[in-house]
């Protein structure tokens, strides 16, 4: 029996070739997308998972009056509360952001670092491939390397017990080898004991007090701490050890499954829009196949009740349309994970491969199942629904064919057709708002001018720094001597790269304090950027020896304070003795993206312009000569040996990679609009061919009669029409609601305007109209005589 079911259904396919191919095609594209989505929010969620001990796993957040919170705390904290608090087995500090070159032998590569404690393999589950975990850490001269950067390093051989060359200079014995899966939060390729910041960090030693807010810190509590009790005694210490100005800082030992949600407000929202696209996907498949069910099952009404006749049960029905959908779902799963890998699987990588570690298929094989069984349950809902309405259906009335639309679920197909636009609709009004709102970010004024301004990075792991020190002064004379270049600026920070390091500040005469961000600026910076002053003045390396207590505040900070004449005013740094005067104000600028409000800024004096203290060199040339002054800048650097090569970006392009997330979410938003429409489209082009087909003669009589082409066409095209404009109705509300509120977040947005709804609602009718008037009018031309033919 269940052979002949196969054969009855592929020659059921077979004779339906169109139908089956919109059904194919459809159900590809949209098992590749929920393939796709599904796959990362599993990444998201399975995140961390692999710790035996995640559990028991916490990690340290300081939490301010506002509740906000950040993950850093003062350098000593970890180890106070590792003597203090017995319920803590172990304790590790992740103190990354440090990139040293490593080397051995002929091999030298620069690599991502931490410093971590003894603790760190015993708290964290990470595979140890080299070495043993108990004491891989344990030594001032340990070294604990990644495999990926043991691969780079020593190929195919073992490098336990093998020596690195750390930073040049410094031996370093190789005591472990870790896997570090994609799946992990903390990435990183070298791992160094703590005690390497004290040996070989001159100022460590200044900032890791209890004022300083800098370090995260992880703990590994023992079976059945109270964590509240541990909260208690955290803040115990707090206002025990830190420094007056800080004891109202809330530190807490937060679970480490919550780690995920420091990945930032954008990165949930694209798993949340990811969920949300892969229900909508599923939603416009499903509804897409019924429709097409429903509709030729019309035309097999007479087929159906003569099995019934013959003795054929209900149930062999609905077996025989489960077999023909689900031959139709296993070519499209074929189809469907090509276009997975080829396609879909890089783009999303592409979109957040850094932020997640990338989609990752040997480790998604749960969610892979899951899409098995999202096409199994596909597959019986599109055959049971309209094979149970056929089987219904009266059988003298299927036998002499006086089925009617209506009494073959007529009412409902029209609902799913509305669905299907609604959801198509609603998605191509958020493309088109996303669009326009990245497009006012790339586009609005920043402050400063992006034209004509070249970034060269300065961090190239120069073979002989002191050379190149005085190789890199003499580049900068010439730069400045340069009737080409306009402005030279050496800093550590440029717009689109500042750091947020940040404090507080008091005015000495009223004592009012603003926490302000904090950066280095030379008398260059404001130049090479066009960034105008608007009261005071800038600064000036001619008066050096006076201008290391001078500042340059921004409009906000000044207005933070509520001064009216900032000028001359003395400001003291929160912690410190410092007291700074401010010399002048830089008009506001956007030195983050747009999706960032200004803050409070404040730039103190720094003429150094050695390659040790920057790593950006800003030069603002003349347009003519754009090519001629960055050939000699490139000659020039090409004479002074490097581990890296000379590379520069202009700041036009900078300011545009700012928003490369957001690039990427509008390439998933706008595939998954067209996948939409796409589906919704083939299954109208499916529906318009099959009531074409059974309205054949009724058309036959209407040209015998006199109607026009174009009256058949409007006739036929009529009540689909009808369907999309009920759903731009339905949608353009929704689409609004969900946009509004995404674009809450952003510190400047754009205005949501019904012309948006508009376009997007006429695009959608006008491509409904040509898959159905196509179609229609294919049927309005055909010759009567061929149409009225008795059978």
């Amino acid at each position: 029996m269940i052979k002949n079911h196969f054969k009855t259904a592929w020659r059921n396919l077979w004779r339906n070739k169109a139908f089956s191919l919109i059904n194919v095609i459809g159900l590809s594209f949209g098992l590749a997308s929920i393939l796709s989505l599904t796959l990362l929010v599993n990444q998201y969620f399975t995140r961390d998972e692999f710790h035996e001990r995640k559990d028991r796993m916490y990690y340290l957040k300081t939490f301010s009056p506002d509740g906000s919170g950040h993950q850093q705390t003062t350098f000593p904290l970890l180890y106070e509360i590792e003597a203090a608090c017995p319920e803590v087995e172990a304790i590790t500090h992740w103190q990354s952001g440090y990139n040293p070159w490593l080397s051995v032998g002929e091999h030298t590569v620069q690599a991502n670092g931490t410093f971590v404690d003894p603790g760190f393999l015993q708290l964290f589950s990470f595979e140890v491939i080299e070495g043993k975990r108990t004491n891989a850490l344990q030594g001032k001269q340990s070294l604990v390397i990644s495999k990926r950067l043991k691969t780079q390093l020593f190929g195919d051989k073992p490098a336990l017990g093998e020596t690195v060359i750390v930073s040049d200079s410094i031996p370093r014995t190789v005591t472990g080898v870790v896997e570090i899966p994609t799946a992990s939060s903390l990435q990183a390729d070298v791992f160094l004991p703590v005690q390497f910041l004290w040996d070989y960090m001159d100022d460590f030693e200044e900032i890791a007090n209890w004022y300083n807010v800098f370090a995260p810190g992880y703990l590994l509590l023992r079976e059945g701490t109270d964590v509240e009790l541990l909260n208690e005694k955290i803040a115990g210490i707090v206002r025990q050890h830190y420094v007056e100005e800080k004891k109202s800082s809330v530190v807490k030992a937060v679970p480490f499954t919550q780690l995920k949600k420091e990945l930032g407000d954008t990165v949930h929202k694209i798993i949340i829009g990811a969920i949300a696209a892969a229900i909508f996907v599923f939603l416009i498949v499903l509804v897409n196949l019924v429709n097409l069910n429903m509709a030729t099952a019309l035309t097999r009404t007479k087929e159906l009740a003569v099995r019934r006749t013959i003795g054929s049960s209900k149930r062999n029905i609905i077996m025989q349309f489960c077999i023909e959908n689900g031959l139709v779902m296993a070519i499209s799963l074929i189809f469907g994970f090509a276009i997975f890998r080829l396609v879909l699987h890089a783009l999303v990588n592409e979109v957040v491969g850094q932020r997640l570690g990338g989609l990752d298929l040997a480790h998604g094989y749960v969610m892979a199942v899951l899409v098995l069984g999202i096409a199994a349950g596909v597959v019986i809902l599109a055959a049971v629904i309209p094979a149970a309405r056929l089987n219904s259906l009266k059988l003298t009335n299927a036998l002499k064919g006086k089925i009617s639309d209506r009494m073959a679920l007529g009412g409902v197909r029209s609902a799913f057709i509305t669905a299907q636009f609604v959801l198509g609709i609603t998605v191509l009004c958020m493309a088109m708002i996303l669009n326009s709102q990245i497009r006012y970010m790339k586009t609005a004024s920043l402050g400063f001018n992006t034209e004509d301004v070249v970034v060269g990075m300065l961090d190239l792991g120069f073979e002989n720094p002191e050379q190149a020190d005085s190789h890199f002064d003499v580049v900068l004379q010439a730069l400045k001597a340069d009737p080409s270049v306009k402005a030279v600026s050496t800093t550590q920070e440029i717009p689109t790269a500042y750091s947020y390091n940040s404090n507080g500040f008091s005015d000495v005469e009223s004592d009012k304090e603003v926490h302000i961000q904090y950066a280095r600026a030379d008398a260059g910076f404001a130049e090479a950027y066009q960034i105008a002053i608007v009261a005071g003045r800038n600064f000036d390396d001619r008066l050096q020896a006076t201008e290391r207590d001078k500042v340059l505040l921004n409009e906000t900070a000044a207005s933070a304070f509520g001064w009216t004449d900032p000028v001359g005013k003395r400001l003291r740094q929160k912690g410190s003795d410092q007291v700074v005067t401010v010399i002048g104000v830089m008009k506001d600028f956007h030195y983050h993206g747009l999706n960032h409000s200004i803050a409070p800024i404040m730039h103190f004096y720094g003429s150094e312009s050695g390659l040790a203290s920057n790593s950006y060199l800003s030069i603002r040339i003349d347009a003519r000569h754009r090519e001629q002054v960055m050939a000699k800048l490139a000659d020039s650097f090409e004479q002074l040996p490097s581990k890296k090569a000379f590379s520069y970006q202009w700041m036009d392009e900078r300011v545009e990679n700012q928003y490369t997330l957001l690039d990427g979410i509008l390439k998933v938003t706008n595939y998954v609009a067209l996948l939409i429409l796409l589906i919704a489209s083939m299954g109208l082009l499916g529906l318009s061919m099959i009531f074409a087909q059974q309205r054949v003669k009724e058309i036959g009589i209407r040209k015998v009669l006199g109607a026009t082409v174009t009256s058949i066409v409007a006739l036929l095209s009529a009540d689909f029409v009808k369907l999309v404009l009920v759903a731009v109705v339905i949608a353009s509300p929704i689409a609004w609601w969900a946009m509004d509120s995404w674009l809450a977040d952003f510190a400047y947005r754009i205005d949501i305007r019904w012309w948006m709804f508009a376009v997007a609602g006429l695009a959608v009718v006008a491509i409904a109209l040509l898959t159905v008037s196509w179609q229609a009018m294919r049927a309005a031309v055909v010759n009567p005589v061929e149409s009225l033919r008795d059978e």
